[in-house]
């Protein structure tokens, strides 16, 4: 469809003012507006977002993974420390049983203190074998604390990140509802002027061919006039020649034969005088209908050119609506610019403290490991060093037992001390034999 404001000479004549600047073309391979780009720009940067939400909830689950781990490593640790503390209470009763024998068997006051230190140092190691169960005890209470602080931290990430990507999928789902309605409404506005455009396309043709009716009008008017004034002239020249010849004839008669010529000239004069009045009026007739139809067309024109101003001001009002609009669909552009915006400083600043807690988790994890070591070292020193002193114990009691039954035999002669002798020493070697 050609623009309208090409085929408008009364209006680029007179410069009225009131035509709005003609809008683009309807192009589907235009380049986009700059709306479009700074969609195009905000879905772009919601997709990274999107993938990089997807990381950091891959990240979260590794890490909840690795406290899955961990917290099967306690339980492995806490395992291992009740079973120390079974053989710790194993080896206190052993050592409690080992204290009544050795009371029981034996007989001289030195080795009564000699088994008396021996037992004071096995109760010192077994304390010192306590203090480190305690500290040990106190360590994994320390270390659970930490992995239910990391566990309420970790879940509080997750409720944060799912707020965040609730929120994030609200705003996709008011975003694409804002774009929707602008593209309806630019499409409305669209539609109006097309409309308006296509009412005003026969105007300009209708205003042509109405100016070059006015202009035959004016032009047979102007031709009537003319033969009116020649049809005038011609009058006034017969009505001197009629007033001629009428004065001729009061004048006396001078020849006869001329008589009958001048009244031939007479007549012929009046039939003329005739046909040129009954033409005059004829004339004047043409003239006044054309003056009506030049009239008619002036009121014809003044009318299309009222209704022209008419279409050209709704015109001016549909480009200030869709002005209108345009700020609108900008102005909601850049809200939302700033809200994704606004959104993504948040989920960069979650990001950032859930790295950052990531990170203190790891070294926490690290030292706790490194601690751990320690501790199961420190453990299996203890144990081993435990087991040694209760292998020397049992070698010392057995030492002591058997001088105990060297000293019996030799003191006594009596049978019955034989048989008690034999009796407590079945007994050791079936509380040593059970332990």
């Amino acid at each position: 469809m050609a623009p309208s404001h090409a085929c408008l000479p009364l209006c680029m004549d007179d410069k009225c003012g009131v035509c709005p600047p003609c809008p683009a073309p309807c192009n589907p391979n235009a380049p986009p507006t700059p709306a479009e780009k700074e969609v195009q720009r905000l879905t772009i940067q919601l997709t990274q977002m999107q993938e990089s939400f997807k990381t950091k909830v891959a990240e979260c689950a590794m890490l909840r993974a690795e406290l899955l781990k961990k917290k099967e490593e306690l339980e492995k640790e806490r395992c291992q420390h009740r079973e120390v503390g079974n053989k710790l209470r194993e080896l206190e009763m052993k050592f409690e049983g080992l204290t009544t024998h050795t009371n029981m068997l034996l007989g001289t006051r030195e080795e009564a203190f000699e088994q008396e230190v021996s037992v004071r140092m096995l109760k010192q190691c077994y304390r010192e074998a306590r203090e480190e169960i305690d500290e040990l005890r106190v360590l994994m209470k320390e270390q659970n604390d930490q992995l239910q602080d990391y566990r309420v931290k970790y879940l509080q990430a997750q409720q944060l990140v799912e707020e965040q990507k609730r929120q994030m999928d609200m705003m996709d789902m008011d975003n694409t509802r804002i774009s929707e309605q602008i593209n309806l409404e630019i499409q409305k506005v669209k539609l109006k002027f097309q409309e308006k455009l296509q009412e005003l396309t026969p105007i300009p043709d209708l205003l042509k061919a109405t100016q070059m009716k006015l202009k035959d009008a004016q032009q047979s008017q102007a031709i009537a006039e003319h033969n009116a004034e020649q049809l005038a002239r011609e009058l006034n020249c017969a009505r001197e020649k009629v007033h001629v010849l009428l004065h001729n004839t009061i004048k006396p008669p001078e020849k006869t034969p001329e008589k009958g010529t001048d009244e031939k000239q007479i007549a012929l004069l009046q039939q003329r005088i005739s046909q040129l009045t009954e033409t005059n009026m004829g004339l004047k007739s043409e003239i006044e209908r054309l003056k009506a139809n030049v009239i008619r067309m002036e009121e014809a024109v003044l009318a299309h050119e009222k209704r022209l101003h008419e279409k050209m001001h709704e015109c001016a009002q549909l480009g200030g609506e869709l002005d209108r609009y345009r700020d609108e669909a900008a102005r909601a552009l850049q809200r939302a610019n700033e809200r994704t915006e606004t959104v993504r400083k948040c989920m960069q600043t979650t990001v950032a403290e859930l790295e950052r807690q990531l990170a203190a988790s790891r070294a926490n994890v690290k030292n706790a490991e490194k601690e751990r070591e320690e501790v199961q070292c420190r453990m299996q020193c203890q144990i081993k060093r435990l087991n040694e002193n209760f292998e020397q114990a049992q070698l010392r009691i057995l030492g002591l037992q058997g001088q105990v039954q060297a000293l019996r035999h030799t003191a006594s002669s009596d049978g019955e001390g034989e048989g008690d002798g034999d009796m407590q020493a079945c007994a050791c070697k079936e509380f040593f034999g059970n332990p």
